[in-house]
Parts: structure tokens; sequence; C-alpha cells
């Protein structure tokens, strides 16, 4: 086949699996170009199918639960267009003008919080973008880049949707032709890494100013081409008026740390001493609790002498009156 599988081709793999592609992009850890799957038919291999997530992140929806699949290229042993294939995919170039310079395109899917609006991640050439890879609005990186060399932005309307091609409009695409194809030129919106353009005030304008601002500070970096000193006669008047200026400027400033360090040492003594009453009221408020504490104890350990003398002078008096009913009985008998 001559085109590339764009996102919605309807696919099938080599296993008979039939399905909708939904995603299109690079997984965190892992070579090479996915492509994502919402399977109409299942074939042999059910054993890898998911529910169109990837470790902690959802990278498409599926009509079914356990009715995805992800896939290269390889698996897929035929695809064609649908009513609603797009028509750029991943690998395509393309001039973004607000990012000034070439990017090519990683990423084609819908986030799962933006509903069924269709998002592209771009590579660019130049470090004019605002990611790494990563959509802001879930946290998932859809394909890996240095940091700010990334852009994610909506699909334009134009590159929406594909007619389905006839067989009497079926021709041979030429290798010219073809490469001319691969390129596609278009003018587009950033969307800053998945925020929406009217959320940020005028993205197209602040970029353009930042990079004006990194040429001009580029420039002010470069070696200026040395100029012959010029010498001045300085008459001995002007001389001691320089001079009592420097002093003057000189004593301000010392005058000035002298102050700053005045307000240091007072605040620091203030705090010291803040520092060191509220450890005193605390070692204070330590040393109320233990007297209490032993005073608590020593109440309760008369508390439990008395108790007990009671308890014996009571089993002594009890004792006592055993002996004497005894020494009566036996008196008796």
């Amino acid at each position: 086949m001559s085109r590339k599988p764009c996102l919605f081709d309807h696919v099938t793999l080599k296993d008979e699996s039939q399905g909708i592609i939904k995603f299109i992009g690079s997984l965190p850890g892992k070579e090479g170009t996915f492509y994502g799957i919402d399977l109409t038919y299942e074939g042999k291999d059910s054993f890898n199918n998911m529910n169109g997530r990837y470790k902690k992140f959802k990278l498409f929806d599926t009509t079914q639960p356990k009715k995805g699949r992800l896939c290269k290229f390889q698996t897929i042993s035929y695809y064609k267009l649908t009513a609603e294939s797009v028509k750029i995919t991943v690998g395509d170039s393309l001039y973004v003008d607000e990012a000034y310079c070439d990017g090519k395109i990683k990423y084609v899917g819908c986030p799962s919080d933006t509903s069924s609006q269709i998002y592209v991640g771009v590579l660019l050439e130049e470090d004019n973008g605002d990611t790494d890879g990563t959509f802001a609005a879930t946290q998932a990186q859809y394909f890996q880049c240095k940091q700010d060399y990334g852009l994610y932005m909506a699909l334009p309307s134009q590159y929406a949707s594909a007619d389905t091609p006839t067989a009497s409009t079926k021709k041979k695409t030429t290798e010219k032709e073809q490469k001319s194809n691969d390129v596609v030129k278009t003018t587009v919106m950033p969307v800053n890494s998945g925020i929406e353009s009217s959320s940020v005030a005028r993205p197209d304008k602040d970029r353009k100013y930042n990079l004006q601002k990194k040429a001009q500070s580029e420039d002010k970096n470069k070696k200026k081409p040395t100029t012959p000193r010029s010498f001045k006669i300085v008459s001995k008047k002007d001389e001691q008026e320089q001079k009592a200026k420097s002093d003057r400027i000189k004593k301000e400033r010392e005058e000035r740390e002298k102050s700053v360090k005045k307000v240091k040492t007072q605040n620091d003594t203030q705090q010291r001493a803040t520092t060191q009453k509220a450890q005193k009221e605390k070692a204070a408020e330590k040393e109320r609790q233990q007297k209490a504490e032993q005073e608590r104890l020593k109440k309760e350990k008369a508390e439990k002498a008395q108790k007990a003398r009671q308890e014996r002078i009571a089993q002594q008096k009890k004792e006592a009156e055993a002996a004497a009913q005894k020494a009566e009985l036996e008196r008796k008998a």
C-alpha cells in the first residue's frame, strides 16, 4: 500500500482480528510506533486484548471492555480507509508557522479527557515547543523527545477526514508524487500541550517574543570589537572632586552596611531572647508537670498504705474475736 495507516482506518490483523485504529504513537520505555486498535471482530490471539490502557495511562477508548489491542505495523496484514479516516499520520512532516520550524508527527489520537477532539503530537527540529511529549491535560507521555522540542495541537480541519477512493479513481502513485505527499505543508495554531489556546494569552505573540529575546541575548554574548581608548587631561581640581565623590560613596556604602548589620544583630538578639524565653517556659512547665506527677504518686502511695493498714487492723480484730469465741467454748466444755 502506498499510504500509511491513519487514525480511524479499518484494519485486519494477522490473527484475523478486525477493528478501527484509535491511537498512533509510542509507549514509554518501548521502541517503535504502536497502533491502538478498537476491535470489532476478535481473532485467535484474544490473550493480547486490553482495555485501551498502558500502565497507568489511558491511550484510547474501546467500545466494549477488553476489546482493545496494541500492536506494531508488522502485525497488520491489511488496512483501508473509512469515512472518518484522517489524512495525516505518524511519520509525516509539516511546517509549524507559530514554532518557526519544521517538525515530524509522532502521535495522532484522542486523549481520554478531550472527548472526540483529535490531537497531533509534533517533534520539532528546534526547541520552540513547550513539552517533552507529555500531554498536560492527562500527564500521559504519548511520544518522547527533549524538553521544549515537542508540541501538541488540534488536528487542522482540512485533515479531519478522507474520501474513500473507488476502483475507477484509483491510480498508481509515482515515487516523486509519494515523496511530495509525505511532506504535509500546513499552517496551524499550537495548542500548548493540550491546553486550549483560548485559555492562553496570545501564545503566538509570546512565542515570537521569546524567540526575538533569545536572538538578542545571543547577539549580546558575541564579542564586541575593541576600540582604541581615548585619553582625557584631568585637572587637579577635578581629580580632588572625583576623589571626594568616591570617598563619599564609599562612606555611604559602609554606613549602609553597618546599619544593615546592626539591624541584623538586633533581630538575632531578639530572636535568641525569644527562643531562650520559650525554652525556659517549656522547662518550667515540664518541671511543674513532673512535680505534680510526683505528688500524685506520693498521695496514691499513702492511700494504698492507709488501706493496707486498715485491712490489717480488721484482720487482727477478726482473729481476736475468733480466739475469744474458742476460749469461751473450751471454758463451757
